[in-house]
């Protein structure tokens, strides 16, 4: 580092592989202290690395997706594959746009450096579907004279022949995986592709499988423990909908008693108060006086000529 520090421009590179814009990286943090004394020698740096990570250019017209004429990207294209980031005010530079001056403002800082694995022109999830229906896993021999589906499927059943004994994934990241092997510059050996293991950009994609009676032992444990804590986190959930249960069947327990004390408070004010107008009804029975008995006494019983026939 300290010799990295005396280079006229230096920063720390940390290398993500992608395949569109906006996916997450395909790749582990790889970092690499970017050093030199001049603009050349930091692209070469950059390149160095970042050639690891890029396959052949795609050329996007519309819908329609051939690949380029050169299968080996150069350094002089390395703003086709590239874009960097300085962490720090998160702006988004093209190779092109990197001069001496942004060289001196990120000396010393953390920059993402992204490289896109078939260059920027696939520049979203969209395109890079259609450009992978297209040429990744073809249906017939295109321009590029790409092997088609069948031999691509024969492909695979070798590779999981050969290496399903050690990883597990998708059928789709087998595709690819073989789909790579395809790809290779025609220099590469298919048959020492084969026998080896994932591609870096690939292998996050597969899981070693557990071969030795003690691994398969200890998966089984895992996958029991991961059973017990699911079954732990339900246990819980019901424990609460239970306490909550309780509460409220206590709520309306207490609601329906005191309805009860209501109605019997009701019911006992009824009869106090039917009482009350009894009493009050039999105080108030008419009774005789002075003025009653002598209009009786003047009462006089008298024959009846009027009606009499």
């Amino acid at each position: 580092m300290d010799k990295e520090n005396q280079s006229k421009f230096y920063f720390i590179g940390h290398f993500l592989n992608r395949e569109f814009v906006g996916q997450k990286s395909l790749n582990e943090d790889n970092e690499k202290i970017i050093a030199g004394e001049t603009l050349e020698e930091i692209v070469g740096g950059l390149w160095i690395t970042a050639v690891q990570f890029i396959k052949r250019e795609v050329m996007v017209a519309g819908d329609n997706f051939v690949w380029a004429e050169s299968e080996n990207p150069t350094q002089d294209e390395i703003d086709k594959f590239v874009t960097l980031q300085d962490l720090g005010s998160r702006k988004v530079m093209t190779m092109s746009q990197v001069n001496v001056d942004c060289l001196r403002k990120l000396r010393g800082k953390n920059v993402n450096v992204f490289v896109y694995t078939y260059g920027k022109k696939i520049c979203n999830k969209t395109i890079h579907t259609k450009f992978s229906s297209q040429l990744l896993v073809p249906e017939k021999r295109d321009r590029a004279n790409a092997d088609n589906t069948v031999s691509l499927m024969e492909m695979v059943g070798q590779l999981k022949a050969i290496h399903s004994v050690h990883y597990a994934a998708h059928h789709s990241s087998w595709v690819m995986w073989a789909n790579f092997i395809q790809s290779a510059p025609l220099n590469e050996s298919r048959e020492r592709l084969l026998n080896e293991c994932p591609p870096a950009h690939l292998i996050p994609l597969f899981r070693s499988v557990a071969f030795s009676d003690n691994e398969k032992m200890q998966s089984a444990r895992n996958g029991l423990q991961v059973t017990d804590n699911m079954i732990d986190s339900f246990k819980h959930q019901l424990q609460l909908l239970t306490k909550d249960f309780e509460t409220m069947r206590q709520s309306i327990a207490r609601c329906i008693e005191m309805m009860g004390w209501r109605l019997k408070s009701l019911e006992d004010v009824i009869t106090s108060n039917q009482r009350l107008v009894t009493a009050m009804a039999n105080s108030l029975q008419p009774e005789e006086n002075e003025t009653s008995q002598q209009q009786e006494n003047l009462i006089m019983d008298c024959e009846d000529v009027d009606h009499v026939i």
